[in-house]
């Protein structure tokens, strides 16, 4: 009696460890492909945002290049003007 209350108990425990463990499988699985959800939409993102930053870069350029132009140009006009450059 003592040895087959010992194999029902045993069994028990390990019927009962094996539904955790396909549990505690099934949560990892969920929360790797969670995981791997939020992984692709940051990397969309962060190329959103690499080619944002180009764009802003190459518009700073391209403002620095026009303003330096324009000064120059008033420069040029101020000098046939005047006959120089005028003191502000």
């Amino acid at each position: 009696m003592e040895w087959e209350m010992l194999g029902v108990t045993l069994g028990i425990l390990v019927t009962w460890s094996a539904v955790l463990l396909k549990a505690f499988d099934w949560m990892l699985k969920r929360l790797l492909e969670e995981l791997d959800g939020k992984m692709r939409r940051l990397e969309t993102r962060l190329e959103t945002v690499e080619s944002q930053y180009v764009k802003r870069e190459d518009w700073m350029r391209l403002t620095t290049t026009f303003e330096a132009r324009f000064d120059l140009l008033m420069t040029r006009l101020d000098t046939l003007r005047f006959g120089g450059p005028r003191a502000n």
